[in-house]
């Protein structure tokens, strides 16, 4: 639905056909975290198109709420990773696309994330810029 919007904006004209309602198909499943999981084994093509894409959603979300009225729902919730087995990939991957990057304790993870239980990890990655929709 996103790309029809945006090539009609473009002056292109489009047909979007969806099965039901519209926006609650295919359209409604699009979204979700605005970054690769474990960011740190994927291509570099990969995460420059995932820096670059969250720079852009802020302001995509607001122009797509005034245009329609429809809240996008984005939240910079940022990512929690448990797993610190690749500190070193994961370390040199944050010195080239993280803004924020930080490997924290016991104490921070529940600052975060208070529904984890206590003691599931004794550290964490944590990238608080990371948003979804």
């Amino acid at each position: 639905m996103l790309t029809a919007w945006l090539l009609r904006d473009a002056g292109l004209d489009v047909l979007l056909v969806e099965r039901g309602e519209a926006g609650r198909e295919s359209s409604w499943a699009g979204g979700g975290i605005i970054s690769p999981l474990y960011p740190w084994r994927y291509p570099d093509a990969v995460n420059r198109l995932a820096r670059r894409s969250q720079a852009l959603y802020p302001g995509l979300v607001q122009r797509i709420l005034e245009a329609s009225g429809a809240d996008p729902e984005y939240l910079a919730s940022g990512l929690l990773i448990l797993d610190t087995e690749e500190e070193a990939a994961a370390t040199a991957w944050a010195g080239r696309y993280a803004d924020e990057f930080r490997i924290i304790g016991q104490k921070d993870i529940a600052a975060v994330e208070p529904a984890l239980r206590e003691g599931i990890a004794s550290r964490a990655f944590w990238l608080p810029r990371i948003g979804q929709v």
